[in-house]
């Protein structure tokens, strides 16, 4: 038992240690912790199917030994029928009246595809977010390089001033693709190109709505599966427990079937009907109840995180308030003499850095660096990068569709602050 539960916490751990990249924890109990239990799960139920006895029925003296085997072979192959306990067998003019058990079969199967659809995201966050002029995942790395090092101080300036350029070059490079031409730009955008300064921060809520559709699919496919009430299976299992009712009150995962085929010999065809037993429905129960719940829970945090990032990312106030938690961070970091009058004066070009430079992508690249490295090595990119963003006296206004310049000279001359202060490399 213990070994369970230590693999159990191995594979809880395992989102932690995955590469985080862009993605948050709820991100990797989807595409990471999921797939691994769906597997899991499905390795128990196919060894059950394929390894032992999957179905048992009661012998007929009629039957000898070798036709019981055929028997069996028969009904798991040919699916069985479930009734309800309080109907007699041959209530009807058609022994086999009852409901029909499809699925049992197929559970393995169903459940690799299940935990194919969880990872189906994940696949299409990486086919859109490489390629575009920044991979994430080296974005993600580089931050936590910097959060890990300790060679030094100078060692560690190097590597800040290199994640900041990396956002420089990243910016510059998207205006590349910034076309009047709406059908230009639309084209660069299904080229996988960064035609949008929301590029990045659209392909992520995508992607996040991609996470809460999979959950809503994985319920309605476990519905058309398996006969599930989507909206109300695991509290009817719930009440059930509460109320002392057992599975047949529900008939979902029946363990007595019954099953008919008949036997041709000299004369009329005969026809049997055999009360057998599936003992690997119990598993299926037991396992499916856990991942109607589970796949709830998981809609539910998809929704919340989805809804997060999408007020994080679109409201401008909310950008704003976090570039100037960096900057405050940053101010209380530095070393230099009289830090505060000059970041109040860095302060003072805070709101045309946010809205016309970095817009929403840089704050998403900013929300990775902090995700995986924290406030304090953020912060350092930030005021590196911002510093940089004034000392470059022809940088173009990227926020603009027509290319015009930003005086950045005269941004210094009123900002004051002296070349030797701006850690330009």
């Amino acid at each position: 038992m213990d070994g369970y539960i230590d693999s159990f916490r191995k594979l809880a751990g395992s989102a932690k240690a995955t590469p985080k990249g862009a993605e948050d924890y709820f991100d990797r109990l989807n595409y990471v912790v999921t797939p691994a239990l769906l597997l899991a799960i499905a390795t128990v139920v196919g060894m059950k199917q394929y390894v032992f006895e999957p179905i048992q029925c009661w012998n007929l003296k009629e039957l000898d030994n070798d036709r019981m085997e055929y028997a069996e072979n028969y009904c798991w192959v040919e699916n069985t029928f479930y009734y309800d306990p309080t109907v007699p067998i041959h209530h009807g003019k058609n022994p086999g009246e009852g409901r029909t058990i499809y699925y049992y079969q197929w559970v393995p199967f169903i459940l690799m595809a299940q935990a194919a659809l969880f990872y189906v995201p994940h696949l299409i966050w990486l086919l859109l977010s490489t390629n575009v002029g920044i991979d994430m995942r080296q974005l993600a790395l580089q931050a936590r390089n910097i959060e890990a090092d300790s060679s030094g101080p100078d060692e560690r300036q190097k590597k800040i001033a290199f994640l900041s350029d990396s956002l420089l070059k990243f910016i510059r490079y998207r205006s590349r693709y910034r076309h009047k031409d709406c059908c230009k730009r639309f084209a660069s955008f299904l080229s996988g190109k960064p035609a949008f300064s929301m590029y990045f921060a659209f392909t992520y809520i995508f992607v996040k709505s991609c996470y809460v559709a999979n959950c809503i699919g994985q319920l309605y496919l476990m519905r058309s599966f398996l006969g599930l009430n989507i909206t109300s299976f695991g509290l009817q299992i719930l009440s059930d427990i509460a109320n002392n009712r057992t599975w047949q009150s529900s008939n979902v995962f029946p363990r007595v079937t019954y099953c008919q085929f008949e036997t041709r010999s000299v004369g009329e065809p005969r026809q049997y009907t055999l009360q057998c037993v599936l003992p690997v429905n119990m598993l299926n129960e037991k396992f499916y109840i856990a991942i109607w719940f589970w796949v709830v829970i998981l809609l539910t945090l998809s929704v919340v995180s989805a809804s997060r990032w999408l007020l994080q990312l679109l409201l401008s106030p909310s950008r704003h308030r976090a570039i100037k938690k960096y900057l405050k961070i940053a101010e209380n970091l530095d070393m230099n003499p009289k830090p505060t009058e000059r970041f109040q004066r860095i302060r003072e070009h805070e709101p045309k850095f946010v809205s016309d430079f970095l817009r929403t992508d840089g704050h998403f690249m900013l929300s990775v660096v902090n995700k995986n490295s924290g406030d304090i090595v953020t912060a350092e990119v930030v005021k590196e990068t911002f510093l940089k963003w004034l000392s470059d006296a022809t940088l173009p206004d990227r926020s603009t569709e027509d290319g015009h310049s930003v005086d950045m000279q005269g941004l210094l001359t009123r900002a004051s602050i002296p070349q030797a202060d701006l850690g330009v490399i």
